[in-house]
């Protein structure tokens, strides 16, 4: 994903910023400013959108710096698209996608990550459409759908293992396995659910961390607990409560604080469940996010009903109806933005789509005759030089002849340049039809009423069946236009390349055929091998 082949001092700055993603520093929100202001400088939209991205993931997880998440995911999501990284357009939507679940808003996360599935498969990106996939079933579960979220669970993990090895890939499995583990258990498969989490701990070897290792213990208190093995939930218990105590902010685990909390008041642990209450407490001050406060609330509320404390039950009940109100706005304001997001992206998508119409226009213009529509001298050149190597490595024949419609210059003066325009129209239309039959077969307009065609790998009777097509044809359909037919001349060189010749020797000896045809004979058709031919009639 990372931006590569820069000049050392900005690629190992690059590098550093790369390193710090997924440790547990907010100093990486500051480092990417920095590399932000580089790309910005550079006028680098994929180096800029990389910067805006992991600065987002930044804001993401650190509450203190939460509030620019917004503005650094439409930067990212500006510039990736104009860089045409889709593996960052992935990120960016898979992590809005994860905001909305921390929001409480899972339909809108469902969009966003259907949407980042899209960009990703594009992408190849298959470590990142594995974790994508997760947080999908991460979502079912929520709802309560464990049947539907198994699937997406499997197909991460498939997904995963497929892609490129990284430092952050471990990490990624075991939290799909421990999700994978947790639906199990929902779905009252324990020992399934057990396996899965013997799975999630041999990725948790290659990657400890407060963060990751918080992750299994909740799963792991819940079977020990549904295995009727205390001594085993009470170590699980205390282990987790230290992480917990030792994590500090993270937005990322706030889930997984509620799960732990959850599972104390429901086994009735009164003491550590009054820890991890006052926790909460602490760290839902730096909360944004009425959501994540309300689950705070729905904490106090089955704790005060745990211990009978009725009249705390009922204000803080009456708290959760007021957060309630704040979640609706937000909601509201939420898919506000959403709106805003697509319409930049659809109008960025028009953008491109007219660019890209634009260039095929040019590209059109730069490529064929404006007149004929048959491919110009540019479009020419190209062609018969890989035509005449293909034919020189091959060892087959090239057939090379120059059409040229007789008494033209006359034709032009007598009736008019638009009567002149009209039979070049005529005969373009014939060998472009021509060309289109066969496709060892190519024409273009040389110039003037001049015109190319060439044969690839045909013997001398077929280019001169073809040869006398072109000139019937073209008497046929002048004569019902104009009433009598237009003649045209042809001179052809065919012969496999030999290593002294080159194209143009080609064009050489069809010209000279096309001038001594026309000089006895117009509207004849002369096929030589090489040019002494010719000095010999």
């Amino acid at each position: 994903m990372k931006p590569v082949n820069y000049e050392p001092s900005l690629q190992q700055k690059i590098d550093a910023l790369d390193s710090y993603r997924g440790k547990s520093d907010p100093g990486i929100y500051h480092a990417a400013l920095d590399l932000i202001r580089d790309g910005e400088a550079r006028g680098d939209d994929r180096l800029t959108g990389y910067a805006h991205y992991v600065a987002a993931e930044a804001c993401y997880l650190y509450s203190e710096v939460h509030s620019h998440l917004q503005e650094h995911i439409s930067a990212a999501l500006l510039h990736s698209t104009q860089a045409g990284d889709t593996a960052i357009i992935g990120r960016c939507y898979n992590l809005l996608g994860c905001e909305a679940m921390i929001a409480g808003n899972n339909i809108l996360a469902l969009d966003y990550l259907m949407t980042a599935v899209r960009d990703i498969e594009s992408s190849g990106s298959w470590d990142l459409l594995g974790a994508v996939q997760g947080n999908i079933g991460c979502i079912h579960s929520k709802l309560g759908q464990y049947e539907t979220a198994m699937p997406y669970f499997d197909r991460a993990i498939e997904n995963i293992r497929r892609g490129i090895a990284n430092s952050r890939s471990p990490a990624n499995l075991m939290y799909t396995y421990c999700l994978a583990g947790s639906a199990s258990f929902m779905l009252g498969h324990l020992q399934t659910a057990a396996e899965y989490l013997r799975l999630a701990d041999e990725q948790l070897a290659h990657a400890h961390s407060v963060y990751n290792d918080l992750v299994p213990e909740c799963l792991r208190m819940q079977l020990a607990h549904a295995f009727g093995d205390e001594k085993a939930c009470r170590a699980s218990i205390e282990k987790a409560m230290h992480l917990i105590l030792s994590c500090g902010d993270s937005n990322d685990l706030f889930g997984d604080f509620c799960t732990v909390a959850k599972f104390l008041i429901s086994i009735g642990d009164e003491k550590n469940a009054s820890s991890l209450i006052d926790f909460l407490g602490t760290v839902e001050k730096g909360f944004t996010v009425p959501y994540m406060k309300m689950c705070v609330s729905d904490s106090r509320i089955r704790y005060y009903a745990m211990i009978g404390r009725e009249d705390l039950r009922l204000r803080e009940t009456a708290r959760y109806y007021s957060l309630k109100q704040e979640q609706d706005e937000v909601d509201s304001r939420a898919m506000t933005v959403y709106i805003q997001i697509r319409e930049e992206m659809e109008t960025q998508r028009r953008r491109e789509i007219a660019i890209r119409r634009e260039n095929k226009k040019l590209k059109t213009l730069a490529r064929y005759d404006a007149l004929t529509g048959l491919p110009n001298r540019y479009y020419l050149d190209q062609e018969v030089i890989d035509a005449f190597e293909i034919a020189y490595q091959k060892q087959f024949r090239l057939g090379l002849g120059i059409l040229d419609i007789d008494f033209f210059k006359d034709y032009n003066d007598r009736y008019g340049h638009q009567a002149g325009d009209t039979c070049l129209k005529l005969v373009g239309s014939v060998l472009s039809d021509i060309s289109k039959r066969d496709d060892r077969t190519f024409a273009a307009r040389y110039g003037g009423d001049e015109f190319i065609f060439f044969f690839k790998n045909m013997s001398d009777e077929e280019i001169l069946s073809i040869a006398k097509n072109i000139r019937s044809e073209i008497a046929s359909r002048t004569e019902k236009v104009f009433g009598s037919p237009v003649s045209v001349s042809q001179g052809i060189r065919n012969s496999v390349p030999r290593p002294q010749n080159r194209s143009w020797d080609y064009l050489h000896a069809a010209d000279l055929a096309l001038y001594t045809i026309k000089r006895s004979k117009k509207g004849g058709i002369r096929l030589i091998h090489n040019s002494r031919e010719l000095k010999l009639t």
